[in-house]
């Protein structure tokens, strides 16, 4: 059984005039920020415009050399939640959330939306729900080949290019380390998105109980979808797991990552280090989504049972069987690997060139 698929209508709202500026960049949390950064870099100054994000983040971005504007949270809300000022040119996010943010502060813009992720649907005609403000968008810039196909299929006259996936550029040329000793596992889970359908969630309550056990086997860290981070920061402290926040440092430290439903699992494996798959039985064999279920599930071990997680690390250092469909997944679904920013940066100029006047 298939996702659904339903065509939607396409406009634009934004002011012509407005392609003739420089290109900003907005993003409200550091995980997006990391999605686009590179893009930024490499635009040519006559097109690279400002960087905006909340006041909150601002020095997170410093460690990528350059320097953001911060915007100051709006009376009486949450950090995240700023103003934007207007009348600027286009408009880059990396996530619906914020490129909606944006729309709704300036509908004049014109936004380019870079799709964050891997491409991981559940029963959405579009990638990660694909309606709403998306129709106004002018261009969308592709992680693969999949999500520009469902992109395509709700947008048939959207302009859409596939650029790859700029923040894993820099582990194009890494070395690849050797297993620790003591071995080094992390672990993260899904956010509970059960109300969408159950492959949308997560396996965190059929596996919490071993997650103790393991951190008296190998050197445990825990991570966790920014959705879900404070329940499972919570749950890891209670047990006495070290965490780590940003993924990029679980890349370079861990052998291991073990996980249930995250992008981060086939990111990690660009590494060249193995993963290790959590099934749980709400999680329906007989229901087809794509990547995650069932497509590209032959990465590493999977688990059934929490019982067969320990074996399955062990499995998951010493077999070679995976490391050719691991080879495969990074390049059917990681196209641009080590040059994507370039290539995003190169998309966006053409495509801006031909919209000034």
């Amino acid at each position: 059984m298939g996702e659904k698929m339903s065509t939607l209508p396409y406009k634009s709202t934004c002011d012509p005039e407005l392609w003739n500026k420089p290109v900003d960049f907005f993003a409200r949390r550091t995980h997006y920020l990391d999605h686009i950064e590179g893009i930024w870099r490499n635009l040519p100054d006559e097109y690279r415009g400002t960087f905006y994000v909340p006041e909150y983040i601002n020095n997170y971005s410093k460690k990528y050399g350059f320097e953001t504007t911060s915007l100051q949270p709006r009376r009486n809300s949450t950090p995240i939640v700023v103003h934007i000022p207007v009348g600027g040119g286009p408009m880059v996010t990396a996530a619906y959330g914020d490129m909606q943010k944006a729309y709704l502060d300036d509908q004049k813009r014109p936004y380019i939306y870079s799709e964050h992720g891997v491409g991981l649907t559940f029963n959405h005609p579009g990638y990660a729900g694909g309606e709403g403000h998306r129709r106004f968008v002018n261009l969308f810039l592709a992680p693969n080949e999949h999500i520009l196909r469902k992109t395509k299929g709700t947008y048939p006259e959207a302009p859409v290019e596939t650029i790859g996936t700029p923040k894993l550029d820099i582990w194009a040329n890494k070395h690849i380390k050797r297993p620790s000793d003591p071995l080094k596992v992390a672990i993260s889970f899904h956010w509970d998105g059960h109300m969408i359908c159950p492959e949308a969630g997560n396996a965190f309550e059929y596996y919490k109980k071993i997650i103790p056990e393991l951190s008296t086997k190998f050197k445990l860290y825990g991570h966790a979808h920014p959705l879900i981070a404070d329940t499972l920061y919570a749950f890891y402290r209670s047990v006495g797991v070290e965490i780590i926040e940003d993924f990029a440092t679980v890349m370079d430290i861990a052998d291991v990552y073990i996980n249930d439903c995250s992008s981060t699992m086939y990111e990690f494996c660009v590494t060249g280090k193995p993963v290790v798959i959590l099934n749980c039985p709400k999680f329906r064999k007989h229901i087809h989504h794509g990547i995650r279920f069932w497509e590209y599930t032959d990465i590493g071990p999977i688990v059934e049972d929490p019982t067969q997680l320990v074996p399955a690390i062990y499995e998951a250092i010493t077999s070679t069987s995976y490391k050719e469909k691991r080879t495969k997944m990074i390049s059917d679904l990681y196209p641009y690997f080590g040059i994507s920013s370039k290539r995003a940066a190169d998309v966006i100029v053409e495509f801006v060139k031909g919209k000034r006047r």
